[in-house]
Formats: C-alpha cells, structure tokens, sequence
C-alpha cells in the first residue's frame, strides 16, 4: 500500500494535471499524502477537489480532513456523507435538502 501511495504522489506532483481529485479515504492511512498533494495544487495553482468518501471520516478524521480543508477548493459528498459531515462540525443542521 505505501507504494501505491508513494505513486500517486509521485504521478499528482511531477505530470502536469490541471485538477486535483482525492478520495477521503487518504485519510485513514495518509494524511501526509494528502497535505502533500494539497499544498502542491495551491502552489502550482491546480484546482483541488475531495471526497467525504464515507460518514465514518467526518466522525473519525475529524482533524486531517478539518487539516486539509483550507486547501480544498470543491469538496463533494453525498446526503449521508454531508449529514455526517455538518453534525461533526457542528453546524447544527438536521436536514439536509438536494
């Protein structure tokens, strides 16, 4: 797993892209990763976008995700991923509307 990972920074920081994805998943074995390749796309001007992937980052990573956030230019998720999401920040909503 380390050398994928060391891949796909390697492949994010050295071939030109013009957008950023990253799955939030990172964050449950790379959290370094992730601020790498974040602080990269602010420096090279690249469009950063993540994923809440799955409910369980937003209560369990709160800090790396919460770490990476000022780096994320779009973030995406679906309804679940979202509620998760607002009642670890404690945004105080308990509805969400699409």
């Amino acid at each position: 797993m380390y050398y994928i990972i060391n891949y796909i920074i390697y492949v994010i920081l050295y071939v030109w892209f013009y957008h950023v994805v990253l799955q939030g998943f990172f964050l449950t074995v790379s959290p370094p990763s992730i601020m790498e390749v974040a602080k990269h796309s602010l420096a090279e001007k690249k469009t950063f976008m993540m994923n809440l992937s799955a409910p369980f980052l937003s209560q369990f990573f709160k800090d790396p995700l919460m770490a990476a956030m000022p780096y994320v230019d779009i973030l995406f998720g679906n309804e679940s991923e979202a509620e998760a999401f607002a009642t670890a920040m404690d945004f105080g909503v308990s509805y969400i509307s699409c």
